[in-house]
């Protein structure tokens, strides 16, 4: 038999506020089925988690079957990993405290682990992308939502109560600052999460990042910089705190280009004490799937044994 056959796999969950990305992973880090649904289409987290069993299975049975699944991993937004929770998630249709990861391992009979989806993706980036070697560095991840992911010493700082990182409700603007899903004004990610980009453009973000990099209008150009400039403003003030690498992650790092990470970098650096360097301000390696990669690897480390040479 195939040794490749013989292995174990784990499953990754990746939950955003649009998008639920889900996928079997192997020792290396590597999706080798995946699929997703649309997360805010089921109000009732019922109805999502029996949604995402019912598209999970049939990938689980063509890889192997439930008993070669070792674990679930789950990246999700406020994301609790010392209780598998979800608490209080602004950009989810499900208020107050969801215990999804036992709902997962109820429905699947699979052991699940839950974390935050930023945690998640600075895991897997650490492991297996851009953060690989790296003892200390950031994840930001800009998507429905901003996160972040800290490590710190080669650790993932989770705080006293599982809810370190959250860069997207640090406040930006205090005054006049935009209304966030959260309840306050002037939150980082009412100024560059995807919808808030997407609300300024008036268009798809892949529609803008298009004419953008065809035209440079100089109105697109101006929204671009405008979102630059406040990304560049909360990394400032984070590195002050955390001196450390900053890798950019999540649905939007794709369209990072080297001219928007060097304008990023300068804006960084304009009223900063301390300067960042290039090779200090990076784009992840896994995009989207970062999250979901990051998530298996919790069972990943626990069951298998990787080769990642």
């Amino acid at each position: 038999m195939n040794s490749n056959m013989e292995k174990p796999y784990v499953v990754g969950i990746d939950i955003g506020g649009t998008n639920t990305v889900f996928g079997i992973v192997d020792a290396r880090g590597t999706i080798i089925a995946s699929s997703s649904i649309k997360t805010g289409a089921y109000e009732d987290v019922n109805d999502y988690v029996d949604e995402v069993c019912k598209n999970l299975l049939p990938l689980i049975i063509a890889n192997g079957g439930v008993d070669k699944i070792k674990g679930i991993g789950i990246g999700a937004p406020n994301g609790n990993y010392y209780s598998g929770t979800i608490e209080f998630a602004p950009n989810l249709p499900w208020k107050g405290v969801i215990p999804l990861a036992a709902m997962f391992e109820e429905r699947l009979g699979i052991p699940t682990a839950l974390t935050n989806d930023a945690n998640a993706a600075g895991i897997g980036e650490m492991t297996y992308g851009a953060a690989r070697g790296m003892k200390d560095f950031i994840m930001i991840t800009l998507g429905t939502g901003v996160g972040s992911g800290i490590v710190i010493n080669g650790q993932m700082v989770y705080g006293h109560d599982g809810f370190a990182g959250e860069l997207g409700h640090t406040i930006i603007r205090r005054e006049n600052g935009r209304l966030c899903g959260c309840g306050r004004h002037g939150c980082l990610e009412t100024y560059c999460s995807v919808n808030a980009l997407k609300t300024a453009v008036g268009m798809p973000v892949k529609d803008f990042f298009n004419l953008l990099h065809q035209t440079q209008a100089p109105n697109l150009l101006q929204i671009w910089r405008e979102y630059l400039d406040s990304l560049a403003f909360a990394i400032r003030n984070l590195n002050l705190v955390i001196d450390s690498t900053v890798i950019i992650s999540g649905y939007l790092a794709p369209y990072f280009q080297e001219t928007d990470m060097q304008y990023l970098l300068n804006k960084i650096n304009e009223s900063s004490l301390f300067q960042m360097t290039r090779d200090q301000l990076l784009v992840g390696n896994h995009g989207q799937y970062t999250p979901a990669i990051g998530a298996a690897l919790h069972y990943i480390k626990a069951f298998l044994t990787p080769d990642v040479s």
